[in-house]
Parts: structure tokens; sequence; C-alpha cells
């Protein structure tokens, strides 16, 4: 049995230090330091986020992220479940049009307690994914962020557009059964 518990304790442990573990720290003139697995990244503050996401893919996040979602937006999702009350049923009529407005988003979390949430939604996602349950939304307030510079041990790294665009830092975010905001 003692076996069994430093088994245990031993998995835990290497769990808990080898997962990346996300660092943000706020600098001058609204610039946001991230360190996350050995990528440091430079982010300077946008506009302000207030929004809801209906979930429709879940990962870890990329890069420096703690979460990758692609979600649709609520009011969006509101006006298509008007037309096609089967929204989000992968043999629905809605599929085309559903997918031309997915949001990609890789949401960064300002501390403990978001990352918390961040992680119960990948987790709650998959689960509802193979069952009957009704999809989940994501409700979050934050800013956007724009990439300024990256490095990956100490050596900048080289990005493309597509890297500049979907980043925000979470301050707060919370689950929601869509089924009671549609």
């Amino acid at each position: 049995m003692r076996f069994l518990i430093l088994i245990l304790l031993i998995a835990l442990g290497w769990h808990y230090f080898a997962s990346p573990k996300t660092r943000v720290q706020h600098a001058a003139g609204g610039e946001i330091k991230v360190t996350r697995g050995g990528v440091d990244a430079t982010l300077a503050a946008g506009e302000a986020l207030d929004e809801t996401w209906m979930l429709f893919g879940a990962d870890p996040g990329i890069v420096f992220g703690d979460a990758f979602f692609s979600g649709l937006p609520l009011s969006v999702a509101r006006s298509l479940s008007v037309r096609y009350p089967d929204l989000g049923r992968c043999d629905s009529a809605s599929a085309s049009e559903l997918h031309s407005r997915l949001q990609n988003v890789n949401l960064i979390a300002a501390d403990p307690a978001v990352d918390n949430v961040l992680r119960e939604a990948q987790s709650d996602y998959a689960r509802r994914l193979n069952s009957n349950a009704a999809r989940l939304c994501l409700a979050v307030q934050g800013r956007r962020v724009n990439v300024s510079h990256l490095e990956s041990g100490g050596s900048p790294m080289t990005f493309d557009d597509s890297l500049l665009h979907g980043h925000y830092l979470i301050d707060q975010a919370r689950l929601v059964d869509c089924a009671t905001v549609m």
C-alpha cells in the first residue's frame, strides 16, 4: 500500500512540475510579458473584451496561451438558431454557415483562478462532445492582446501574420450551459 501511495505522489508531483505554467507580468505602457514553456512573449494590450462563445472546439493553448477554443459568438449563435433549431449538430443544415463564422481564440489566463476555469472548460467540452448534453458556453472578460515580440530560449522567434490575431488576456471567465442563455 505504501508503494502505491509513493507512486501516486511521484506521478502527481511530476504532473505539477512538468506541466507548463504561465506567468503573466504587467509592464509599463500597457505591455504584458507572458512566459510559458520556455517561450517569452511581449504583448500589447488592446481593446476590452466582454464575450460569450458557444464552444465547438477546445484544446490546450498555442505557444504562450493557456487554452485554445473555437467558438461562435453568442449573438451569432442566437441568430442562427432561429433559422436552424438543430444548430451545432453535425448533420444540421447550419454546418457550413456555422463553420464560416467560428472564431478561433487563444486565451491567456490572467491568474490561476481563470486558468482553472479554462481547464474546466476544456474537460467539460470533451465530456459533452459524445453525449446529448447541451452545448457549453464560455463567458469571458478581458482584453485583446497583440503580439509584438516572441523569444524561445533567449532567441527571437519569427512568426507570420496568422499568429498576430485572436489572442486575449482573460481576467474573468465562467462556464454557462448554452441552453440557459439561448
